[in-house]
């Protein structure tokens, strides 16, 4: 029965053009995996996670949809309680490596034929953008951890405030940094561990998820796994710690929100905490057996969102909406009532929200290589008052896996391919970020290099690395703006973050290398000072190098930006690089904006 509910999806895939992933087959440490094919000519796919004890994304061939399509729903559920954790005394001097922290091997998800995002052959002919290409620029540390670099450059110089590195914090080339600030105190993640700076980031107290907070019951979900966020709500005062857990033996596991109101709380490590699993969805979408993987978080005025993907017996694309009303105050930790919407599984996968949307949450997912759907949940309305418009734009490639080889680097220098262990790729066209900033909404995403053998004339066809594929939707009308990509010839551009200042301004990190270059981090920034992005290339600027090539070739594959939460004007960010070895992976927390903003009567107090 199972070979011929496959057999037709394979004709139906060949119908409608789309090319199927590959199978992801359940995972122990000593299982061997037959390789993906290295073109994959559907285009897509995305990212979904594989959890494993050095990679914790599911590949682009093992997207876990069910076997039946659902249809578009959603519903309300809640948490079944709310713990609190006093974590004044659990900190530790040195990092915590990834070893201290993965006590067991951790499964993979069992995985179906899942379709990649579809190269739609009846799509309207959009123009390629006639974009400039990008070069980073060298820019001052004001203060990092040694005396300023720079103090008399003019008022629009962008500049360095913080380069704070946290030292050598993971021996996997898996880093997904993630970061928020809330005043002078910084909470930093990094998939397998976590920090707390109370000095603008200039020193640091690592902590151990794995022990900081309890381990879920067994009914409920595994140990603590891997994918973790950082964020702070500056409307409510609130930080968020997003943290999940393994499978249990069922196949089920647990999404955490922890949150501590006020600095005060978040100084001394005091966190409530509750868990989200699919089972709260009900049995039509979270069936025993159904795991969450791949949190992403935003929030608009009075809400907070998470967006989760779901794997295992029933996949597909989840979003929760959570009122801020719901967190407590510690000690006093309760669970939370939240609202959830499924977007048609068969079609959305893994959407990027736009972040500080106000009273509307915008989120989007691809259709086709070449539509977007973007979705408005206002907070006014329930999961069923979802509206979506779709929105065309140039095609990007799909041309698996991503390559970025050094030149003359080690056979593990192709960072950008971000291997799975499942089979195939889990670096893909998921979008990452997104912003509202004056009426116009903007997504980002990555695309791979052009597809072999392109006869296309122009630029846009002779695409040599991957680059960070930018859609820009006027927010009124749901028309395309523009799309002013950011691309070099001679290097990759990807896992672009973004975020927005109190001036409405937009900046963030990414990731960037190959050629005659090592895996790099770097900052990006477009406000009232910067060049047009389409006749000058974006304005990005290098705050550290790597100079070694990972261990693997593995990557990514998410990081952050923040606006800072000391200054509004400003912006954070982190990322990391690979320093001293292919198995020395440091993590770095980034503060930076223009001078202007860094110079002024409170610059004496941080720079203590």
């Amino acid at each position: 029965m199972k070979r011929n509910i496959l057999l037709i999806l394979s004709l139906l895939s060949l119908f409608f053009g789309v090319v199927l992933g590959g199978l992801a087959l359940p995972l122990s440490e000593t299982t061997a995996y037959s390789a993906l094919p290295s073109v994959l000519l559907s285009g897509g796919g995305g990212g979904g996670a594989n959890i494993n004890s050095d990679d914790d994304e599911m590949d682009a061939g093992a997207r876990a949809n069910s076997l039946l399509p659902l249809p578009e729903g959603g519903g309300d559920a809640t948490t079944s309680g709310g713990v609190s954790v006093d974590g004044s005394a659990l900190g530790s001097s040195t990092p915590i490596m990834n070893a201290q922290v993965q006590s067991q091997p951790e499964r993979d998800n069992d995985s179906e034929f899942v379709p990649q995002t579809p190269v739609d052959p009846n799509a309207p002919v959009i123009a390629a953008p006639d974009v400039a290409p990008t070069s980073p620029k060298p820019a001052p540390v004001l203060q990092g951890n040694s005396a300023p670099s720079a103090v008399d450059i003019s008022p629009s110089a962008f500049v360095f405030e913080r380069n704070s590195d946290l030292g050598a914090v993971t021996t996997s080339p898996i880093g997904e940094v993630s970061h928020a600030s809330n005043g002078p105190i910084v909470l930093m993640t990094y998939n397998w561990g976590a920090a707390r700076s109370n000095n603008l980031g200039q020193t640091w107290t690592f902590y151990n998820p794995a022990t900081f907070f309890p381990a879920p019951p067994a009914t409920v979900a595994g140990a603590f796994c891997c994918d973790q966020i950082a964020y702070y709500d500056q409307n409510h005062d609130t930080m968020f710690w997003v943290l999940q857990y393994g499978n249990n033996i069922t196949g089920n596991n647990a999404i955490r929100i922890a949150w501590a109101k006020g600095q005060n709380d978040l100084a001394n490590m005091h966190w409530c905490f509750t868990d989200f699993t699919p089972q709260q969805l009900g049995s039509t979408y979270g069936p025993n057996g159904t795991n969450y993987d791949q949190p992403k978080f935003a929030r608009s005025d009075n809400d907070v969102y998470l967006d989760i993907q779901r794997y295992g017996t029933v996949g597909g694309a989840t979003i929760i909406r959570i009122a801020n009303s719901e967190f407590t105050t510690y000690p006093s930790c309760g669970g939370v009532n939240y609202q959830f919407y499924i977007p048609d599984n068969t079609v959305i996968y893994s959407p990027g929200f736009a972040q500080r949307t106000n009273s509307v949450m915008y989120f989007a997912a691809h259709v086709s290589t070449s539509k977007l759907r973007i979705f408005s949940w206002p907070e006014s309305v329930s999961f069923s008052g979802i509206t979506s418009n779709d929105v065309n734009h140039t095609a990007y490639f799909a041309n698996y896996p991503n390559r970025c080889p050094r030149n003359g680097g080690s056979a593990t220098s192709d960072w950008c391919q971000r291997r799975s262990f499942g089979s195939g790729w889990a670096h893909s066209d998921r979008i990452f970020t997104g912003w509202l900033a004056n009426g116009v909404l903007t997504f980002m995403w990555d695309s791979t290099q052009t597809w072999p053998g392109s006869t296309s004339a122009g630029s846009w066809f002779s695409m040599t690395y991957p680059f960070v594929a930018v859609a820009r939707i006027t927010e009124t009308t749901m028309a395309l703006a523009s799309q002013p990509i950011i691309y070099s010839p001679s290097t990759a551009w990807v896992y672009a973050t973004a975020s927005k200042n109190d001036r409405g301004d937009a900046a963030g990190t990414l990731m960037w290398g190959g050629g005659t270059y090592f895996e790099n981090c770097a900052t990006w920034i477009w406000d009232g000072y910067s060049p047009d992005p389409a006749v000058s290339g974006w304005e990005v600027y290098y705050p550290r190098y790597s100079n070694s090539d990972p261990s693997d070739t593995l990557s990514g594959d998410y990081f952050a930006s923040r606006r800072n939460g000391f200054n509004g004007n400003t912006w954070s960010g982190s990322c990391y690089t690979i320093v001293g070895s292919s198995t020395s992976v440091h993590a770095y927390y980034l503060w930076f904006g223009r001078f202007r903003d860094f110079h002024d009567v409170l610059m004496p107090f941080i720079r203590r």
